[in-house]
This record gives C-alpha cells, structure tokens and sequence, in this order.
C-alpha cells in the first residue's frame, strides 16, 4: 500500500473440516479460499484500472422455477401458447417486448438437493484516457492525436462448477463444454473514442460480448451475445446533429431439451439519425434505420423501420415527450413462435406502427405528476392502446 500507482490487498483462507463421528453424510474435507486485488494509476491518471481475482467454494442448490402471473406492465415475461393447447409450459415464455405483455415474472425456488461447487470470479477495469496528462500541453501531431483519443477495456467472469474433478483457475478459458459446469457469467466490453468530449464530431466503436449457463430444472440453458457497433457523429451546424451507426449482432440460445427455443441470429444494421435541438425548449429527432436478421437456417427478415420524436418543454416544470415508429418487416417464417417473436420484436410481417407520447408536470416543489400513453398496430392483428398515470413524491 505504501506505493501511490500500484497496490495490492491479498488474503487467504485454509479451511479444514474433521468430522466428530461418522453419522453426518458430510465428507471431511479441507479447501483453499482466496482473494487477490490490484489497483493501478499512472502517467498522471491516464492510465487508471484494478482487476479482481478471486476463489471460493460452498454448496450450490438445484434450483427450479415457475412463473407466476402479475399485474399488466409488472412482470418481465409473456406468455405465448405456440400449441394452442391453453397449458402455460416452461418453453412458452419469453421476454416480453412491450409493456401491456408483461404479465409474469420468473421465481426461482431451491431444492433440498444441493452438490458441493468450486467458484470462480475475476474482472479488471482499464482506462487510458491521455487528454488528462497532456491538458494544455502543445506540441507535435502525436500529442494532438492521443489527446483526443479514449479507451476502456472490462472484464467480469463469475464461474461454478462441481467441486469433484480438476478446479478451473484460469478465468479466461471461458465456458468449458463439461458436465461439471453449473454456472457461467461472463461479461466484456471494449471500446475506442476519437475526439469522445469534441461538440463538433466523433466516433466511438464499440464491441460487447455477453455469455452464460445455468443448469435449471430441465438441464443446461446457454446464451450468448456478441455486438460490433461503429458509431460517427456530428454536429458542424450546432443546432443539427446527424448520427451514424452500424452495427453487427449475434444472438445464440442453445436449450437441449427444448428444441423450439434454440436460434442462432445473425443480425445487421444501419441507422441514420437526424436531430435538431434548439437551446432546452426543443429536441426533434428522425431516423432510419435497416436490419437484416438471418437465424442459422432459412429464416430470414428484413427491417425497414422510420422514426420521428420529439420533445418540447413548456416551462421549467412541464414537458411532453412523444414518438411514432413505421416498421415495414418482411419475413419468411412463422412468426407466432418463440423463433419469429425474438427476431421480429414482438412486431408481425407487413406494416407495423407504434406511438407512445408522455406528459410529465412538476404540480409542487415536491410532487410530480406523469401521464403515459402508448399504442401499436402490428400487421394483420388488432389495435393495442395503453394508458397509465403516476403521481411521485419527492422528498
């Protein structure tokens, strides 16, 4: 601790368990728990970042689940009945998209059955944001260059897996295809800014890869996501500012035993964003934005979608908020099945439109009051229309 740029805190525990009499279906054993620290801090703050590793172990329970119906907009999840047989069953619920099916939220409840586990975490956080060392200083092109450039890298890793069998310590194996695995969580997340605080232009790219598995009641779930997005912006006309964005997404579900939910998506998009802003009074936006969506297989769907937004204040204490969206979709599955809700959005094939507009007024110095309506017409189905008020208390 005593160095200012580089510290690092370390403990460790060495646990025996001896049993007294041999009745208790326990096994004697002993284990190793530890936990390792860093934190750096360079060239004047520049360079900033600290990483976590970390090694435990326990009993880990069997969990199962079930779902358990909400008020409307309080759950997280819909109910889908894909057989049209009227049972709610476990591969009949997904997301929900929109607020009016959310209905159900997901409880996890544990079993007596528990295994003994192994447990695994480590994550970092580095930054190198160079325009802190060199503020106000002038000088070749590189020192301009770096000035304007920004960087974050982020790691988490979270592991379980039977206690029986090797330990895993290297965190950046990823997810080992093993039958001893109970659970992974791994998040990381990299990106690179040119001129990131310029109110002028810049560009940011960005890459996101998500991955995990549980072992639920009825084996094994693995998700996986992987986003590449490139992002320009710019804003020569002060009150216009134009966006670009690509982006390039992989989506995979694997579910052994419920083959109707296993996709593997491969998306990609364009959209150009258009806003005007003038001062705090009013903000108007329009986009477009293409997606095409190809499923490993021959499901494939294409996205046309146009949005217009705005909001406008009237004074310090009221504004309204409102957006319509077109979506023209073309696609070549079913789209009432688990496959065609994710792929589409919840949307349908043809014309879709969805409209939301909010009113939000501050009555006193501490009570708000918000009024929200939302509305959706998707392809051949009926019209969807959606109010809600809420009144907060700020204290």
């Amino acid at each position: 601790m005593s160095n200012d740029h580089h510290q690092v805190r370390f403990n460790a525990t060495y646990r025996k368990l001896n049993l007294a009499n041999n009745i208790a279906s326990t096994l004697a054993d002993e284990s190793m728990l530890g936990r390792l620290e860093y934190f750096t801090d360079l060239w004047k703050g520049a360079i900033a970042g600290n990483a976590l590793y970390e090694l435990g172990g326990g009993q880990e329970p069997r969990r199962d689940f079930t779902y358990i119906e909400v008020p409307v907009g309080q759950g997280e999840y819909t109910w889908i009945d894909f057989n049209s047989d009227g049972i709610q069953q476990l591969n009949e619920f997904e997301v929900a998209k929109f607020r009016d099916q959310a209905k159900f939220l997901r409880i996890f409840t544990p079993t007596n059955e528990f295994i003994r586990s192994n447990n695994l975490q480590f994550n970092y956080t580095l930054i190198f944001n160079p325009s802190i060392a060199l503020e106000g200083h002038e000088g070749s092109v590189l020192k301009s260059f770096l000035k304007r450039l920004y960087l974050l890298s982020a790691l988490q890793v979270a592991q379980k897996q039977l206690a029986s069998g090797e330990r895993i310590l290297n965190p950046f194996k990823g997810m080992i295809q093993d039958t001893s695995l109970i659970t992974f969580d791994q998040v990381q997340s990299h990106s690179a800014s040119f001129n990131k605080f310029s109110q002028v232009w810049g560009m940011d790219l960005n890459f996101l890869q998500s991955s995990n598995r549980a072992f639920l009641s009825y084996g094994y779930e693995t998700r996986r996501l992987r986003d590449f997005s490139l992002k320009i912006r710019s804003n020569w006309l002060k009150m216009f500012t134009i966006d670009l964005i690509g982006r390039l997404n992989r989506n995979i579900l694997e579910t052994p035993n419920f083959g109707n939910r296993n996709f593997n998506i491969l998306s990609r998009a364009i959209e150009l964003r258009i806003t005007f802003t003038r001062g705090t009074t009013l903000r108007l936006q329009s986009s477009y934005k293409w997606d095409k969506k190809q499923n490993k297989g021959p499901e494939n769907a294409m996205i046309n979608s146009l949005t217009l937004e705005g909001k406008y204040n009237l004074v310090s204490n009221t504004s309204i908020t409102s957006r319509i969206t077109f979506s023209n979709i073309q696609f070549n599955g079913i789209a009432y099945s688990s496959l065609g809700y994710v792929m589409l959005d919840g949307l349908q094939s043809g014309k879709n439109f969805l409209w939301t507009m909010d009113l939000t007024k501050r009555i006193s110095s501490f009570i708000e009051m918000s009024v929200q309506y939302e509305g959706r017409r998707s392809g051949s189905s009926g019209l969807v229309n959606i109010g809600r008020a809420q009144i907060r208390a700020i204290l």
